[in-house]
């Protein structure tokens, strides 16, 4: 009888590795599907060639304007994704003034997502709006325009829901105009502009 249970056991237990062997491994996905970026924004409005002469690039890098930038991408698969890009950002100048920067964005992302290092390109398009207001004179004004974002960057892992962006280095195209300031639909001038955006990505 006991021979009979020793042996029934050791059918089940045997029974039960097999089975164990035989399951497959669950595999990690090879990317996140909802990536969530918050980071520090640094732009730079209206360059021009004369700007980065040898002699300006001093006066034009503490020219920029500081902010903040949130983007949310989702992906559609290992390389392709849609990325929503808000960032704000602000400036005190001369004669008691100040200036705030507001920029929507949507378009496609191509980012690789294995390893460590992970580079990604974007091209955005949206809309940006601008204020100026003048404390010592008390006026505000304000304009909105169509905006363009081309660039990208590079990501470091550091685990698996969370990464560090070193930068973001984007191109920003803005149709900023003095005719219709509330319509960005009217393109009668345009300006260059650059960012860097560095924080971190969250992502799910």
């Amino acid at each position: 009888m006991k021979l009979r249970i020793s042996i029934v056991i050791a059918v089940v237990l045997l029974t039960a590795l097999v089975c164990a062997a035989q399951t497959p491994t669950p595999v990690a996905p090879a990317y996140s599907k909802f990536e969530l970026s918050v980071g520090y924004d640094r732009s730079w409005n209206n360059i021009t060639f004369n700007d980065l002469a040898a002699s300006n690039l001093k006066r034009t890098f503490l020219s920029g304007l500081n902010g903040a930038d949130i983007g949310a991408t989702y992906n559609f698969n290992k390389t392709l994704g849609l990325k929503a890009d808000f960032s704000f950002s602000t400036q005190s100048g001369n004669l008691n003034t100040s200036g705030k920067n507001y920029l929507l964005a949507f378009g496609p992302v191509i980012k690789k997502h294995s390893g460590r290092f992970n580079p990604f390109g974007e091209l955005l398009v949206g809309a940006t709006h601008q204020t100026q207001q003048g404390f010592g004179f008390n006026f505000t004004t304000g304009q909105s325009a169509l905006a363009a974002i081309a660039g990208g960057g590079l990501d470091l892992k550091a685990t698996p829901h969370l990464s560090v962006r070193l930068g973001e280095f984007d191109y920003v195209w803005t149709a900023l105009h003095a005719d219709h300031p509330t319509d960005f639909l009217v393109v009668s001038s345009r300006q260059n502009n650059f960012r860097y955006v560095g924080g971190i990505v969250f992502t799910f």
